[in-house]
């Protein structure tokens, strides 16, 4: 089934100067008719953006940028099940150094995560196919061009 929404226009829920102090007519419900209501972030990942100037954040950053993110519900491992797998394109801007890190599922509060995996490549993507397979997507490039990319197969 494909679902055409027409007249939507995405508004700004977020000020990075007010992170907690969403505005007054911020959404509930995500715009896309049955998809149902919208959830605060599980996962708080301080990228290397904490390191600027006037950052009240008080961690170490562990990485530039989440570039993919997927959940595992079902399959093998069982121990791995409801666990949020998601990664980041590299650990230092001037070297490629991909990781890949996952966050249990919590009832409530935000998930606690770690690295499972580290890539010599930077990773541009992580998705996941109808049989549950998780795939990463590496390219020693800055960008999505060239041809150094590879896919590999998270395996367990």
């Amino acid at each position: 089934m494909l679902l055409l929404v027409t007249d939507y226009q995405p508004a700004s829920y977020f000020d990075r100067s007010r992170p907690l102090d969403p505005p007054d007519d911020c959404a509930s419900e995500a715009p896309v008719p049955g998809a149902g209501k919208l959830l605060d972030p599980v996962v708080e990942y301080p990228n290397m953006s904490v390191h600027r100037e006037g950052s009240k954040v008080t961690v170490a950053g562990v990485g530039t940028a989440v570039v993919g993110a997927v959940m595992h519900r079902d399959g093998e491992p069982a121990a791995l099940q409801n666990h949020l797998f998601f990664a980041d394109w590299s650990l230092d801007f001037r070297r490629p150094s991909g990781q890949l890190f996952t966050a249990k599922e919590k009832t409530t509060g935000i998930w606690d995560f770690e690295q499972i995996a580290d890539f010599d490549s930077r990773v541009i993507g992580l998705v996941q196919d109808s049989d549950n397979r998780k795939y990463i997507l590496t390219n020693e490039n800055f960008g999505p061009y060239g041809n150094t990319g590879k896919v590999l197969l998270l395996e367990f």
